[in-house]
């Protein structure tokens, strides 16, 4: 058996997934929620064959900035950017993406889908 010295800390994930993809260091204040949406899969193709498909789950997390600077990198973002709330739609944004976005600017309660 194979034991782990170090403990992940809460949000621990959250911090370095958004380090990055985005070059802002945050704290992790929160929970938005917990997502699934059935009909929303990613399909993973090899030549003309599928290999995989997924069903993604999203833990959404509220967090705010606490350092660096916006620099994407680039195999994980094309563009990243501050968007005000009122602007955003005049973004394409996923169905699932933008149900996600809008609970997390409407409501304080964590989402369980």
């Amino acid at each position: 058996m194979l034991q782990c010295l170090r403990r992940v800390l809460r949000g621990q994930a959250g911090v370095r997934e958004c380090k990055e993809e985005t070059g802002l260091d945050v704290e992790v204040i929160g929970l938005v929620g917990v997502f699934s949406t059935p009909d929303h899969v990613i399909v993973y193709m090899h030549g003309d064959c599928v290999d995989e498909v997924r069903q993604p789950i999203n833990i959404c997390l509220r967090a705010r900035v606490v350092g660096g600077d916006i620099e994407p990198e680039p195999d994980e973002a094309a563009d990243v950017r501050w968007v005000d709330p009122s602007q955003l739609d005049d973004y394409r944004v996923h169905p699932a993406l933008r149900e996600r976005i809008s609970h997390g600017l409407t409501s304080q309660d964590p989402f369980v889908s």
